[in-house]
């Protein structure tokens, strides 16, 4: 079994996110995952991967704006969320990152009718399907294979 430190949520006494890798292979992890590594470039996120020593294993899409947890299933925010998955596909290969967090988005607040929960799954559907057709067309430029299952 292998275990993967979220240095988002861990060595939260290093504020800098890149910096937390070295962290993490002190305390002996051997692999890292991470929510959001946006707020850095491509090309400083890919350096600082690689020169940890440490396996990137998980990256999420981006949240979207203040207070949400993604937007593939958020009607009207499908571009805002394929945009955000070039974005992330990007940061994966800089990363040599083998999977990631399709973030769906939450409902409503409130009561929620079986239209709208519908509308949201379709919505899910369709970009999940569009992300799967993405990464398969980009799987041959990649080191290492990406899983791709849609339950």
């Amino acid at each position: 079994m292998k275990f993967a430190a979220n240095i988002s949520w861990l060595f939260k006494e290093e504020a800098h996110l890149l910096k937390r890798f070295s962290l993490a292979k002190r305390a002996g992890f051997s692999a890292v995952e991470l929510a959001w590594p946006y707020e850095h470039s491509v090309a400083e996120f890919g350096d600082a991967v690689a020169g940890s020593g440490l396996d990137l294993v998980l990256i999420n899409t981006p949240p979207g704006g203040a207070g949400e947890l993604g937007l593939a299933a958020v009607p009207k925010r499908e571009t805002e969320f394929l945009d955000g998955l070039k974005m992330a596909i990007e940061y994966a290969k800089a990363g040599k990152c083998g999977m990631i967090h399709i973030m769906a988005g939450l409902l409503p607040e409130g009561e929620i009718s079986k239209e709208v929960r519908e509308n949201y799954r379709q919505v899910f559907v369709k970009n999940l399907q569009t992300a799967s057709a993405w990464v398969h067309k980009i799987q041959k430029g990649l080191s290492q294979k990406w899983e791709i299952e849609i339950i």
